[in-house]
């Protein structure tokens, strides 16, 4: 069970091994400035959910200005994310998110996003004033 806020701060290169399950709880999440490697297996995939089975319940997983071509989620599914206070907004399980020049990048391969309190994939771009 994941009790806080899980931050990944930039430099930083979490990995997460196949077969974990993180239950999140209540309007609790990851947020990543670094790098995630959650590569999972079609016989060992990796979920990520709330504590409840419940729309909503925990933030989600946001990549903040992370634009690393080592992020990937391979084998994921997120679920039941989208909680406030959601990214920029916009409540989603999964959100790739900037507010500088760098932006966000992850590969997703063979995952699922699914019982969202909004969207499930939120790419947004907030404005850069000169």
């Amino acid at each position: 069970m994941v009790a806080g806020m899980f931050h990944i701060p930039a430099g930083v290169t979490m990995t997460i091994e196949p077969g974990t399950i993180l239950a999140f709880k209540q309007h609790m999440g990851f947020y990543v400035e670094g790098t995630l490697v959650a590569r999972g297996t079609a016989q060992q995939p990796i979920l990520m959910t709330g504590q409840e089975k419940i729309r909503g319940f925990w933030f989600g997983v946001n990549f903040h200005n992370s634009d690393n071509y080592k992020n990937i989620l391979e084998y994921v599914t997120i679920e039941y994310g989208g909680s406030d206070p959601p990214a920029f907004g916009i409540p989603a399980n999964l959100s790739l998110t900037t507010n500088t020049t760098v932006g966000s990048r992850v590969s997703i391969n063979n995952c699922t996003l699914r019982e969202s309190a909004g969207l499930g994939l939120n790419c947004c771009i907030q404005a850069v004033l000169p």
